[in-house]
């Protein structure tokens, strides 16, 4: 079940054009006009029925979007463009601005959603 998000998470980053993303990278190893979604998918269970047979999951994706030698406007656009796809997937989400160190310019986006095991659904 968490796998098959992953999965299908990952296939609608990949979609995105001009952006890598996958496991986080650090900054020294983004190349120049690259822009990389670096990012980890962490779930607990966050209750379950009395047997454990269905059990509802919070899940929570830590990402950080790191750009080398991009203006402000490209890393903006493409933090919208990660954002429709967390919507995509009902994940609530957050954006916040880092600051441009030299030639690196980084922003935080994080999701948040819960699953239900019986459904599959997000909400």
């Amino acid at each position: 079940m968490i796998e098959q998000l992953k999965i299908d998470l990952q296939t609608a980053l990949s979609a995105i054009e001009g952006l890598g993303s996958g496991v986080s990278k650090l900054d020294d190893i983004v190349e120049n006009n690259e822009i990389y979604y670096g990012y980890e998918v962490t779930y607990q269970m966050s209750n379950s029925t009395i047997d454990y047979s269905f059990s509802d999951y919070d899940i929570t994706i830590t990402g950080r979007l790191v750009g080398r030698n991009v203006n402000l406007s490209t890393m903006d656009d493409y933090s919208e463009k990660i954002a429709n796809v967390l919507k995509s997937f009902r994940f609530r989400y957050t954006i916040q601005d880092v600051i441009r160190d030299g030639e690196i310019s980084k922003k935080i986006i994080n999701g948040h959603a819960s699953m239900n095991e019986a459904t599959y659904q997000l909400r």
